[in-house]
């Protein structure tokens, strides 16, 4: 996910075709293919996105909306159980909900 995620914004400024990440923890393993389009300077505000790419910050935002989908599911799963007249398994995805 976090490939995707620097790949979208590097996408923002420079025109690629992929990216690859040797080692998370290494930016000197990271690899991005060019467009033959894209221009030095593209190319240096590609690089620039990737000294300024924060790991651990964009994890947390993935994590959080990870959690915010389950979530979101499992609210939609109570509020079929209720139109389905499914009253027993309500409370059981409550405790999911609040756990």
């Amino acid at each position: 996910m976090i490939a995707g995620v620097l790949h979208t914004k590097i996408e923002a400024v420079c025109p690629i075709s992929s990216v690859s990440l040797g080692r998370i923890d290494d930016k000197k393993t990271w690899v991005v293919s060019f467009d033959n389009k894209a221009t030095e300077k593209q190319k240096a505000d590609a690089q620039m996105v990737i000294d300024g790419f924060d790991v651990e910050a964009e994890q947390d935002i993935i994590n959080k909306m990870s959690e915010y989908r389950s979530k979101a599911f499992l609210n939609a799963s109570k509020e079929l159980a209720v139109l389905d007249g499914r009253l027993d398994i309500v409370s059981e995805i409550q405790k999911e909900i609040d756990a």
